[in-house]
């Protein structure tokens, strides 16, 4: 129980942080560069376990699942910078961004990525592909990496992944109420308890075996 109330506490107060820059003012523009808070935390919740090995396990999940559908939407909006909005439905282009949709999540359903990886990245695909395909879309996307837009649609999201991802690391590394949460630790703390348990054991043997605590 102390040690999920102590991931538990530790899990809350950085989320309490971060709520801070929806009310206090002088923070509020941190969510103004083309990322949120909001999404932070959730980056966190799905990254914070039990330890630090799968704590960084799932960041990565969550990164990785990231940064592919954003470099494929950078090649999507680098070949066609503007979607849609002129070719119209059924065109060249808006079937050429349905092909890559088709694809993408193929590959991803056939292959044997991580459960985090493929649910991170076919969320964010199906959100990027909809807008390459709308025609009357408005939402803005890099089209390269010589024409970042951090406000942007791919680019926030993925460096609000990577600040949720780092955020997740610090939740259980040391803090004032307590160390690293480590799967080595862990496995310390269990092996002390085994280890007196079986001195309690030995114990009762020894009184036993000197009719001190004898039962027949």
């Amino acid at each position: 129980f102390a040690y999920l109330a102590d991931l538990a506490l530790r899990g809350s107060v950085m989320s309490g942080l971060l709520a801070l820059t929806y009310w206090v003012d002088a923070l509020k523009v941190v969510n103004t560069f083309g990322w949120s808070m909001q999404y932070v935390v959730v980056i966190i919740v799905f990254s914070v376990y039990m330890d630090m090995g799968n704590t960084a396990c799932l960041a990565w999940y969550n990164f990785y699942g990231t940064l592919l559908p954003t470099l494929n939407v950078f090649f999507l909006w680098g070949w066609c910078p503007h979607g849609t909005t002129q070719a119209g439905v059924f065109s060249p282009t808006w079937w050429f961004g349905f092909v890559d949709f088709i694809a993408f999540n193929f590959a991803f359903l056939a292959l044997n990525v991580p459960v985090g990886v493929r649910m991170f990245a076919l969320s964010w695909q199906a959100y990027f592909s909809m807008a390459f395909l709308n025609p009357h879309n408005t939402t803005k996307f890099s089209t390269g990496f010589d024409d970042i837009i951090l406000q942007g649609a791919a680019v926030g999201p993925l460096v609000g992944t990577i600040f949720g991802c780092v955020l997740g690391l610090v939740v259980v590394g040391p803090s004032p109420w307590g160390y690293t949460l480590t799967g080595l630790g862990h496995a310390q703390e269990q092996a002390i308890k085994l280890t007196w348990e079986e001195g309690k054991l030995w114990k009762a043997m020894v009184d036993y075996f000197c009719k001190s605590d004898q039962t027949v």
